[in-house]
């Protein structure tokens, strides 16, 4: 019998690889099914219990867009942008 190894990246790690894949994952707590950003090791509001990853589409509304400059020795300039996912975490109203 295998069983499949257990993923010892952090969230924050898992979410930025699937970035890297171009792919987007939200966590979800299997409970209520509510979708959460940002990445944590518990489930929000209960500080127990491990989140489900859900891939989404990626599409949303952009509400607001900047550059946060910073040194090439600091990691360089950061994009910045609100996003309002269509599958949450919070949803678009039409």
């Amino acid at each position: 019998m295998t069983s499949e190894a257990p993923d010892l990246r952090g969230p924050d790690q898992i979410f930025r690889a699937a970035l890297d894949e171009g792919r987007v994952l939200l966590q979800r707590d299997p409970h209520s099914g509510t979708l959460f950003f940002f990445p944590r090791a518990t489930i929000p509001g209960r500080g127990v219990g491990t989140p489900d990853w859900v891939e989404v589409s990626g599409a949303g509304i952009v509400y607001s867009t900047t550059v946060s400059r910073r040194r090439p020795e600091q990691g360089g300039n950061r994009n910045i942008a609100i996003i309002e996912m269509v599958e949450g975490p919070r949803r678009c109203r039409k």
